[in-house]
């Protein structure tokens, strides 16, 4: 019950986050040639990512690991932490601007710490 638990809560968290990464695309807001710069983008991002990709599941034959879990760590990795961390950045700028909001300090170590909004 367990381990049936924690696939569901990892598979809820996975499917919030391939829903947060890729709403941009989905939602039919972007013009024909954004949508080509995308295309552009996942081609380039493929030359890296495949061998990347084909490196990490070379590794886990070799090492006799399963297959399962590289994929679900691949996946994690790519969907799970990226809206976590934008949402834990969101309420950390929050409460920094609730506590010190002019504070040089804060705001050095704040903009240190999360990549800037585009």
């Amino acid at each position: 019950m367990k381990r049936k638990s924690i696939l569901f809560l990892y598979l809820l968290l996975l499917a919030i986050g391939l829903a947060y990464e890729t709403q941009s695309l989905t939602e039919g807001w972007m013009s024909g040639s954004q949508y080509g710069i995308v295309g552009l983008s996942t081609l380039i991002l493929l030359v890296y990512a495949l061998p990347a990709v084909w490196a990490l599941f070379h590794f886990s034959k070799k090492w006799k690991l399963s297959w399962v879990p590289v994929l679900f760590s691949l996946l994690g990795g790519g969907f799970v932490a990226g809206w976590l961390s934008s949402f834990a950045n969101t309420y950390f700028h929050d409460m920094i601007q609730a506590i010190a909001p002019n504070s040089d300090f804060w705001n050095q170590y704040e903009s240190a710490i999360a990549a800037p909004s585009l």
